[in-house]
């Protein structure tokens, strides 16, 4: 598997003319087309849901992420509050058994917002791989076998 995908602003190193259209192109296909997030959180989304929400709005509404990925953001922000309650949680239960047990609940919530965070659509990892093998399909197919490759 690939590298994760960077937005073109958060690229480092030495990037041809080339590679820097072909990054901007994927995130204007990634982008266009779609009705942006609100600035206000579902009304089902109450407590840490709702304060992770209206801290992540501004950032998220730079990216590619739309409307259509609502779902996505509301599943982060449901998995964030779950994780800000079992850190209140553990804190406050004196028994050992309890703490470890809810440490387990932490790691699985945990592993949960990484993959909505890496892999739903709340970076732009996904989409920006889709667009950048539209925008590369345009290109000459490249050799499929040895003799091709080196005549």
């Amino acid at each position: 598997m690939g590298r994760k995908y960077k937005i073109l602003e958060s690229s480092t190193g030495d990037l041809t003319r080339l590679r820097q259209e072909t990054k901007l192109k994927a995130q204007m296909l990634a982008k266009d087309g779609f009705k942006e997030l609100n600035d206000e959180p579902p009304t089902y989304l109450t407590g840490y849901a709702r304060e992770e929400y209206l801290r992540v709005i501004p950032e998220i509404k730079k990216l590619p992420v739309r409307d259509m990925d609502l779902a996505t953001v509301c599943l982060y922000c449901t998995w964030y509050a779950a994780y800000r309650e079992i850190l209140e949680l553990i804190e406050n239960v004196p028994d050992q058994e309890e703490r470890v047990a809810s440490y387990a609940y932490l790691d699985r919530v945990t592993k949960n917002i990484k993959g909505l965070t890496s892999d739903l659509g709340l970076t732009v990892d996904s989409r920006m791989r889709i667009n950048t093998g539209i925008l590369n399909s345009d290109k000459e197919d490249k050799p499929k076998t040895m003799k091709e490759m080196f005549g």
